[in-house]
């Protein structure tokens, strides 16, 4: 097709997760990473350790376990559907599908660049904001990458940590109506 027909504009890679920009279509396709190769060293270590057992005991939130590298993927695509379909924060960008965690499809949103999220000092609102609890998971507050912008409003576009769950339950509402976009300037000319 001319144009680039149904070809994904931009396509990333989150450790975890792959992620297609279809902007045309309005939708953003996430599917999981699997490192077979990885899961299959990380096995072979925690068995020799422990034996089997030992081995799959490790959680998916234990860095580095085989658990962890084979199905965080899928389990953050999955458990980002159903906290969309539970809770349907207005901080949150819309997750429409998931087929089980295999594919996520996500409203499209512009991901802010990081110019952006620096000049509106973001980071230090989430700071003053939330009392500073979304220290507790820096990786996911710290990037404009996990960030858009709709009708001049901040919405997160990564949120299938439990880290990033626990802190959007509390304060998504806060920092969905309170996160400002525009750079201190802009705010200090319109008042």
């Amino acid at each position: 097709m001319k144009g680039g027909g149904f070809m994904a504009d931009k396509k990333w890679y989150f450790g975890s997760r792959r992620v297609f920009a279809f902007p045309r279509l309005g939708i953003v396709v996430k599917v999981p990473r699997f490192y077979w190769k990885r899961g299959w060293s990380r096995f072979v270590d925690g068995y020799k350790l422990g034996g089997v057992i030992f081995s799959l005991s490790w959680t998916e939130d234990q860095f580095g376990s085989c658990r962890q590298v084979l199905t965080k993927g899928l389990r953050d695509n999955w458990q980002e559907f159903v906290f969309f379909c539970r809770h349907r924060g207005p901080f949150l960008q819309p997750t429409l599908f998931s087929f089980l965690g295999f594919l996520n499809i996500q409203l499209y949103g512009k991901i802010l660049s990081e110019e952006e999220f620096e000049r509106a000092k973001v980071w230090r609102q989430f700071f003053y904001l939330t009392n500073q609890e979304h220290l507790s998971d820096g990786h996911h507050f710290e990037k404009a990458a996990n960030f858009c912008a709709i009708d001049g409003h901040l919405r997160m576009v990564d949120y299938g940590s439990p880290q990033t769950r626990a802190i959007l339950l509390k304060w998504g509402d806060a920092l969905y109506e309170q996160v400002s976009l525009a750079t201190p300037s802009e705010t200090e000319t319109q008042n």
